[in-house]
């Protein structure tokens, strides 16, 4: 890696993982109603929350992947 990268990538671990931590938790508690605002189908609500709880669970380690 470049060594001018280092700082910038340094300086985004404590940014990155705060705000991805506050919004996760935001998501999964409002999983029911972000997919029933995005569709009246029983089945395609139920679908989007399982997504939905995957996706936020996953996004953690991506995140930390991604910034280191």
């Amino acid at each position: 890696m470049l060594p001018t990268l280092m700082p910038i990538i340094s300086a985004a671990l404590p940014i990155g993982m705060p705000i991805v931590m506050l919004l996760t938790p935001a998501v999964i508690l409002n999983a029911c109603r972000i997919a029933s605002f995005l569709s009246n189908n029983d089945t395609i609500v139920t679908e989007t929350v399982r997504y939905l709880y995957i996706a936020m669970l996953s996004e953690l380690f991506m995140t930390w992947a991604a910034i280191l």
